[in-house]
């Protein structure tokens, strides 16, 4: 897995929850919210994330992963694998949990099925 260290030396992972303050631009406003957030990736300056939310609604669902609780959250929620942010390593917010092996892996292919990659 990928891996870099938080502000305060905590290392971060590929595959762990956090806190972020997301911000996004909805009917000609600027909306900001703190969500959770499942890390993909890293580079030497940002992380790459995708938005989790708990609303179900079918055209998320469709490309998207559901996750229970057990995992930090405080309830079922949808990693919507077609919102995929970069965001600055020293904005990201406390750590919430980790997901399992299984949840990574339906995730990566979410990703590549989304994007019609061709992936051996």
């Amino acid at each position: 897995m990928n891996t870099f260290y938080y502000k305060n030396s905590k290392k971060i992972c590929k595959g762990e929850i956090y806190w972020y303050n997301d911000s996004w631009i909805e009917n000609g406003k600027l909306i900001r919210k703190k969500r959770p957030i499942f890390i993909i990736s890293n580079n030497n300056f940002d992380i790459t994330y995708i938005t989790i939310t708990t609303k179900m609604k079918r055209e998320y669902m469709l490309a998207g992963v559901l996750i229970d609780s057990e995992f930090g959250l405080r309830e079922k929620s949808l990693v919507r694998c077609n919102k995929i942010k970069t965001a600055p390593k020293n904005e990201i917010g406390g750590y919430i949990g980790t997901v399992s092996k299984e949840v990574v892996e339906k995730i990566d292919r979410a990703i590549i099925n989304l994007f019609g990659l061709n992936v051996a």
